[in-house]
């Protein structure tokens, strides 16, 4: 019979069992090193995670800011055309009551 039948003395197995204990042992303490290691992956990750967000809430700030902006220059882009279009308007009434003005008085001069 072999030395797994059990027949042989324990002391027969110890080298073989050593080595098995010795093995587990490793593997044992590879398993209590791995949440540790896990653990530094997870708060890397956490903080990247935490950069983005900060970066991104900055990117909404700025795209906000500047949508604000766009929309005060169209408003004052819209003014501005209206002033213009108010000028001339202006313009053109002063220039025809000016002929009106004029017109009256060349008669008025013998011309």
């Amino acid at each position: 019979m072999g030395p797994e039948s059990g027949s042989q003395p324990p002391h027969a197995l110890t080298p073989r069992v050593f080595l098995q204990v010795e093995l587990k042992s490793q593997e044992a303490q590879s398993l209590q090193q791995q949440p540790d290691h896990y653990l530094g992956h997870l708060q890397q990750y956490v903080a990247t995670y935490q950069q983005q967000v900060a970066a991104y809430q900055q990117l909404t700030c700025e795209k906000e800011a500047l949508y604000r902006q766009c929309l005060q220059q169209t408003q004052l882009m819209k003014q501005l055309q209206q002033q213009e279009v108010w000028g001339k308007a202006v313009a053109e009434m002063a220039c025809q009551k000016l002929q009106e003005t004029q017109g009256r008085e060349l008669p008025r001069m013998g011309l």
